[in-house]
C-alpha cells in the first residue's frame, strides 16, 4: 500500500476481474430507481430515488483502478454502495447480473446481502455542470439582502476550466476565489 495514497484511494488486496466489473457497471446506466443503493441520510429531506446515470467507466491506470460515474444526481452514499458492489463482482463473489435484481428490489437490505459498506477514501467530486440560465438571479431580486451581521447573501457565477460554478454565502472565500477564477456575473439572493 502506498502510504501517500492511504487517505486518497481505497486499497483492495484481491485480484479483480475488471471485465466482470465493467459488465456489472453497464446495468447502472439509464434512468432508474436507486432506492436499494441509498443509505438512510441524517436529514429529513425527501429525495427522489429515480436518477439518471449517463456513464459508469471502470478504467485501469497501472496499479490503480479508477471508477467514474456521471449522473443527473446521486442519493446519499449511492456511489459508494455501487462501487462496493462492483468490487464484490470483481472478486467474483457474485455475478455481474445480480445488479438488476438488486435494483428491482428497491430495498437496501437486499444490497446488504451481497455487498459491504465502503469508506469514502478516493471518492471525489470532479465537476458539476449546470445550465447557465439556472444560475441567474430571479428578476425580483432585491438590491441587497443579508443573512445576518457580516454575512451578505451575495452569489457569484465563476468560470473555472470551462465549467460554471455558483458560489454564495462564503464572504471570506470571495477574495481568494476572485484571484483564482474568472468572475462572469454577480448578484444577490433572496
Amino acid at each position: 500500500m502506498d502510504p501517500f495514497q492511504r487517505h486518497f484511494a481505497y486499497h483492495n488486496m484481491y485480484k479483480l476481474n475488471i471485465a466482470a466489473m465493467r459488465d456489472a457497471a453497464k446495468y447502472f446506466i439509464g434512468k432508474q430507481n436507486f432506492s436499494a443503493f441509498e443509505n438512510a441520510s441524517h436529514n429529513d429531506r425527501v429525495t427522489d430515488p429515480v436518477k439518471h446515470i449517463f456513464r459508469f467507466d471502470v478504467k485501469e491506470m497501472g496499479a490503480l483502478l479508477q471508477l467514474e460515474v456521471e449522473g443527473s444526481g446521486f442519493l446519499y452514499r449511492q456511489v459508494r454502495n455501487m462501487v462496493a458492489l462492483l468490487l464484490q463482482v470483481g472478486k467474483e463473489a457474485i455475478p455481474p447480473d445480480i445488479v438488476p435484481h438488486i435494483l428491482a428490489s428497491r430495498d437496501r437490505r437486499e444490497l446488504a446481502k451481497y455487498s459491504f459498506y465502503l469508506p469514502p477514501h478516493g471518492l471525489c467530486l470532479v465537476s458539476i455542470d449546470y445550465n447557465e440560465s439556472h444560475l441567474l438571479p430571479p428578476p425580483d431580486c432585491p438590491a441587497k439582502s443579508f443573512a445576518g451581521e457580516g454575512f451578505s447573501k451575495v452569489w457569484t457565477l465563476y468560470k473555472y476550466n470551462g465549467k460554471l460554478l455558483r458560489l454564495g454565502w462564503f464572504c471570506v472565500m470571495l477574495l481568494w476565489l476572485s484571484q483564482h477564477f474568472q468572475v462572469l456575473k454577480s448578484g444577490c439572493a433572496k
